[in-house]
């Protein structure tokens, strides 16, 4: 049974809401799948009979209106369980999956998971129901961008698994792309189906045949699924119709793509269901697990009876019925209780339930009797029957060939089972896939044991042309001997090599050299070898010596540019004459770089020397690649390295700036008060009162207006506060008020950045709480800083209060806290220490100035360089007052440590010793050296006249 639901990759499909795979059955609620559909589920029967490797890919629909269509998420347990079950359909699968949704937009959700088997699936199917159940609905239907992103998903993982694939598309409406207009959605439309499908928009790419068309050549089988519930609003229903033809290639007179009618083995058909509501897709589900695993869906008789004979080997009822009731040939009656001991396996997914008999036994041969049938309950058939190849030789072309093989039967559970053959009617078949599409293989000789299922058949490969050629081997009609039920058909393909008789000339396939990117050539060897049975032959070229391309998953048909055959030299009816071995090296280049697997063909006829005709075709073969520029590669590398490292750095720092800001809020009170302050850091009032002895109420709290919250603002008194945020986002943010001109202030300070010390021990920048209500400081002139020492000096005390409740004692206790703050004396001390230390080296620049110039003027003049007492260089030392006391120090209008000369009054600004001049540097003179130190006038002294530099 895991088999049935296995197939889930119908699993999209999940809104049918009956399927009829019996003649003239229809299903239930009056749904039935089209001719093209049926061949759809075969492809996927096919394709797994010769495959061990399954790729699905789930685009699920998180639109807006699927809140309404599915308000339960119904569509989350059905998915993950049809995952489950596809794990589980065959031994020896490998399941590789991926998820995604769309709406406005595509929206990649499960990138894909390579290697699930039926032991390990349980995790996977959980994660794609909790993500499914994670999306909200949300947007609309862009058809468009999740159809062809879907497309370039599993087109790369066919690169990598050459397996089957299935895509599970899952919606609710029409198509909406872009604005919504008509001409968008139409021109989309067209895109997609490759024909003008709906008029008022843009006819599709010339070169392109459809995404659908396209997906369908490149074996991907797409079940669409519409869940159409006619009660929930769409304003998209006018687009719903295009769906099946998208899907399926036709529907009426409409055409998608590349699509010639009926079944064509060169592609693979896709699937079109629909739902009327949720509550229809359990029963889809799990009805279209059956099928796709080789069920045959059929009608059940009057009072809901059904018969089982030895030709079929197991059983399926589908139904909405929890309290099913089964009646056996015998008689014994069968119900969930005791389902298990019947041989019976019990799926439930949502209301639905699905009973399996897991292998009919010989006594449950006979009528059955679903004795609580309804009209939408299911019932279908499986013969367990599969087509086992023995290794394909070589067939000659003209010549009889024998394939031989075996037919299996296989139980539910994957047991073979010992039933003959002859249990079932059945016509083999066998066909060839040519370029033109399927033909029939004539089958001379049909030899089956009915015993153990060997077979052999005798084909007649006359219409099969030299080269590598694909075959299907099918069981067609296939039905029980004894109650005549129909079943479904079984079919299995082989590739195989196909060579020329001796007396003709031959080319063997070409694959050629790796293409790199658009100035890059795919080379390699076609070799035209003569007949081994006759001394020549010649090889014609009907359709001209260029390469027909069958597939390119990047869209380059057209833009081929082949070489080398044009060399040949044909003869007027385009043939060459083979007498010995014959080299061409063929060339394919295109301007279009993309990563592919190409294939194409050469039509060519071999003619032995007596005129004998066999058509063939060359394969050629050979991978395109999109080259990696190096530089540009390391530069794309570094570059997202650090956006990668930046981005989450700047969303920090950006996040960090919008939510650091003072906050302001209501309930605020501010307080402004003149106060004196001492040394200490102790305060008072103007009259000198302890702050802590005044009563305080709302009138020296008045109410702050309010405002929003702020990176920035100013306070009149205070200066400018900000919120502050360091370059580096893994710093933290500060807060700050800095002084007005003029002014400093202090307070219980916050943090602040090392880089702001300086200004905070000047008083300058204030740290602060981001809470305004928690802000106090007191602010005064800078100048007042020299003066406080032992007396009190003015300032204001500026305070803010959050009071929420209007509490009258809160003025009086936030008062009473801040005057016994103790932080005070040292801010005031830092910052008359600063202060000075500021003074001091202002001072130190001014004189070394003052010094520097004057030295640079002597210079100029041609004096002698002065020393820092004004001496020249020439002139020796003087002495000094201490060490050197014999030599008494001169007067001087400078601080350099000598006393100043005495000023005389009278005479003009004249020395009274006539023989001495005046130095401004304090020298003694050279007349006198005893002379004794002289008075210097007070600094108020008018009569000091000014002296003279030497």
């Amino acid at each position: 049974m895991k088999r049935a639901l296995a197939f889930v990759t119908t699993t999209a499909l999940a809104i049918l809401m009956s399927v009829g795979f019996a003649s003239g059955a229809s299903a239930a609620g009056g749904y039935e799948l089209t001719s093209i559909a049926k061949g759809g589920v075969e492809d996927l029967r096919q394709c797994l009979a010769s495959s061990d490797t399954l790729d699905v890919f789930y685009l699920i629909d998180s639109s807006g209106s699927m809140k309404d269509t599915d308000s339960g998420i119904v569509r989350a347990d059905l998915l993950a369980n049809s995952l489950r079950e596809l794990a589980g359909l065959k031994e020896g699968l490998t399941l590789n999956y991926a998820a995604s949704f769309f709406s406005t937009r595509y929206l990649p959700e499960i990138d894909w998971v390579d290697g699930i088997t039926a032991a390990d699936v349980d995790a996977q199917a959980d994660a794609l129901a909790n993500a499914i159940r994670a999306r909200p609905p949300a947007g609309s239907t862009n058809w468009l961008q999740a159809v062809t992103s879907a497309q370039s998903s599993v087109a790369a993982q066919h690169q990598k698994t050459n397996g089957c694939q299935a895509l599970i598309w899952l919606t609710d409406g029409g198509i909406w792309v872009g604005d919504n207009s008509v001409s968008a959605n139409a021109t989309a439309l067209n895109s997609m189906c490759g024909a003008p499908l709906v008029a008022g928009g843009a006819a599709p790419d010339p070169t392109s045949r459809g995404t659908f068309s396209e997906m369908r050549q490149a074996g991907v089988i797409v079940f669409g699924v519409m869940l159409r519930d006619e009660s929930v609003r769409d304003t998209q229903s006018e687009y719903v119709k295009f769906m099946r033809p998208l899907v399926e290639g036709q529907d009426g007179d409409m055409n998608c793509g590349e699509y010639p009618d009926g079944h064509d083995e060169r592609y693979v058909s896709g699937v079109y269901l629909q739902a009327a509501n949720a509550g229809d897709l359990a029963r889809v589900f799990l009805r279209l697990g059956a099928l796709v695993a080789g069920g045959a869906e059929s009608p059940f008789g009057p009072d809901g009876e059904f018969p089982v004979d030895a030709g079929v080997a197991s059983f399926s009822i589908v139904t909405d019925n929890g309290s099913w009731r089964l009646t056996a040939p015998d008689g014994s009656v069968v119900t969930a209780a005791n389902a298990d001991a019947a041989g019976f396996d019990v799926d439930q997914s949502g209301q639905a339930v699905r009973l399996t008999l897991r292998a009919v036994r010989t006594s449950d041969i006979g009528t059955w009797k679903l004795d609580t049938r309804t009209d939408t309950d299911s019932l279908l058939y499986s013969s367990g029957l599969r087509l086992a190849l023995d290794p394909g030789g070589t067939f000659v072309a003209g010549s009889d060939y024998e394939l031989t093989g075996r037919v299996v039967r296989e139980g539910a559970d994957l047991t073979a089972l010992p039933v003959a053959l002859d249990a079932n009617e059945y016509t083999p078949r066998v066909g060839y896939v040519s370029p033109s599409g399927l033909i029939a293989v004539e089958l001379k000789e049909v030899h089956i044991d009915p015993t153990g299922g060997d077979f052999s058949f005798t084909l007649s490969t006359a219409d099969v042309p030299p080269g590598s050629a694909t075959f299907t081997v099918s069981l067609t009609d296939v039905s029980s001997s004894a109650a005549h039920i129909p079943l479904a058909d079984v079919s299995v393909k082989m590739q195989v090599e196909v060579t020329v008789p001796g007396d003709y000339p031959s080319i063997a396939a070409v694959e050629l050299s790796d293409l790199n990117g658009s100035d890059g050539v795919a080379s390699g060897a076609l070799t035209i070898v003569p007949p081994t049975e006759q001394p020549s032959g010649s090889v014609c070229f009907p359709a001209g010596v260029t390469p027909i391309v069958d597939s390119d998953s990047a869209d380059r048909y057209t833009s081929w540019v082949w070489g080398g055959l044009k060399e040949l030299e044909l003869d007027s009816g385009g043939c060459l004459t083979v007498t010995s071995p014959i080299d061409v090296t063929l060339t394919a280049a295109n301007p279009d770089a993309a990563n592919s697997k190409v294939a194409a063909h050469l039509d060519v006829i071999y003619k032995t020397s007596s005129g004998d005709e066999l058509p063939g075709s060359v394969p050629i073969s050979f991978v395109t690649t999109r080259p990696v520029n190096g530089a540009a590669f390391a530069v794309l590398m570094v570059g997202l390295l650090l956006a990668g490292l930046l981005l989450p750095l700047v969303a920090l720092w950006i996040f960090s700036w919008l939510f650091t800001r003072i906050t302001r809020g209501s309930h605020l009170h501010r307080a402004s008060v003149p106060v004196r302050i001492d040394a200490s850091g102790r305060m008072t009032t103007e009259d000198g009162r302890p702050l802590a002895k005044r009563d305080w109420s709302l009138d020296d709290f008045p109410f702050h207006s309010k405002q929003p919250d702020s990176r920035r603002f100013s306070d009149p008194q205070l200066g400018t506060f900000r919120g502050r945020v360091p370059w580096n986002p893994f710093s933290r943010p500060w807060y700050q008020v800095a002084a007005r001109e003029g002014m400093v202030l202090f307070g219980p300070g916050g943090y602040l950045p090392r880089s702001l010390s300086q200004k905070r021990a000047a008083g300058r920048v204030l740290g602060l709480s981001g809470d305004l209500g928690r802000v106090w400081a007191v602010t005064m002139a800078a100048a007042t800083l020299s003066t406080l020492r032992d007396d009190p000096v003015a300032a204001t005390l500026v305070v803010f209060l959050r009071n929420e409740t209007g509490d009258k004692s809160a003025y009086r206790e936030r008062i009473a806290k801040l005057a016994s703050d103790g932080s005070l004396e040292r801010q005031l001390t830092a910052a008359r220490e600063a202060v000075a230390a500021e003074l001091s080296a202002n001072s130190t620049k001014t004189t070394s100035g003052a010094a520097q110039k004057a030295q640079a003027g002597a210079t100029e003049t041609g004096a002698a360089p002065r020393r820092n007492d004004g001496m020249p260089d020439s002139e020796p030392p003087r002495r000094q007052r201490g060490a050197e006391a014999a030599e008494p120090p001169r007067r001087s209008s400078s601080s350099d440590g000598h006393p100043p000369r005495r000023g005389v009054s009278g005479d003009g600004g004249r020395s009274s010793h006539p023989d001495v001049s005046p130095r401004s540097g304090g020298g003694t003179s050279a007349s006198d050296p005893n002379e004794p130190p002289r008075r210097t006038p007070a600094p108020s002294d008018p009569g000091e006249p000014p002296r003279r530099s030497r």
